[in-house]
């Protein structure tokens, strides 16, 4: 059986960001890999079910890792500053079937979004893009596993 824990991923830093040193993300422990059961807020090229193979330093922090077999899950990364914007599109992305994430209160306008392989990217993009394109939010795509809809 399966145990589930929080493995901490020690975060490269560049111009200050970001504002963190380390980062917890749940999973399940799988005879020497682990599968990512939380969609991650500042670890690069890792998505939700992502079956990986983490290297430790002599602290048990993981400083990388191969993705042994990927999910069809993405993740995209949201900075919104407007709190009511943010809450209305993290919302929307829920009811499309998305899981999301928020960052503690100290940097509440950063979100990440788990986006499961049956949802489709450009559903996700008719919720987002508008607003990106006008400025209102900002969008990064660390994780990308979607095919072209």
């Amino acid at each position: 059986m399966a145990r589930t824990h929080e493995l901490l991923f020690k975060l490269e830093h560049e111009d200050d960001w970001p504002p963190a040193a380390v980062e917890g993300i749940y999973g399940e422990q799988r005879d020497g890999s682990f599968l990512a059961l939380t969609c991650p807020l500042f670890v690069k090229g890792l998505s939700v079910g992502d079956l990986i193979a983490p290297q430790f330093d002599d602290t048990g922090e993981v400083i990388g890792f191969e993705v042994l077999e990927p999910s069809q899950h993405s993740t995209v990364w949201m900075i919104a500053s407007d709190q009511t914007l943010r809450e209305k599109l993290l919302a929307a992305l829920r009811e499309l079937g998305c899981n999301t994430v928020s960052a503690p209160a100290s940097m509440r306008s950063l979100c990440a979004v788990d986006v499961p392989g049956e949802v489709g990217i450009a559903d996700v993009d008719l919720v987002l893009g508008s607003f990106e394109r006008a400025g209102q939010i900002s969008l990064a795509y660390p994780s990308f596993r979607h095919g072209d809809d």
